[in-house]
């Protein structure tokens, strides 16, 4: 199928899309506000760019979208149907990056806490639990 919009339309919607402040982001800081956890919001840890650092326990709280940052067994991520010789090679890249920020950042001390759109409930739920002290580790 192609893509319903125009090239120029399409360029527009994607320039839109915010890589910081999204309504994800907003609800994690929310929680963490409540929960009166002390956080730094887009740190630089060891040369990354994390989403959330909780210094006091060494925690990296990241959240990805699944469009952005494809995961296996997931009903969101899929690659676009236009494009692909773009588009499939970008996303791979994502994903490799991502394991290498996480496998770093965990040689380095740090936890690293993962929250993506098919889970987001159900994870942020957990993030409080374990914030709250209601469960020891991540």
């Amino acid at each position: 199928m192609t893509d319903i919009f125009t090239p120029e339309k399409r360029s527009e919607i994607m320039r839109r899309i915010r890589s910081y402040g999204t309504k994800p982001e907003l609800r994690i800081k929310d929680l963490l506000d409540r929960l009166g956890v002390e956080y730094v919001y887009q740190a630089r840890v060891r040369g990354w760019s994390v989403d959330f650092l909780v210094p006091g326990r060494n925690l990296v709280i990241e959240f990805r979208s699944c469009f952005w940052h494809p995961h296996d067994g997931c009903k969101y991520s899929r690659t676009p149907k236009s494009r692909r010789e773009y588009w499939v090679p970008k996303l791979e890249k994502n994903r490799e990056r991502d394991m290498r920020k996480d496998r770093e950042l965990e040689s380095a001390g740090y936890r690293v806490f993962v929250i993506r759109d098919c889970d987001f409930k159900e994870k942020l739920g957990e993030l409080a639990r374990v914030l709250s002290g209601a469960r020891a580790g991540v």
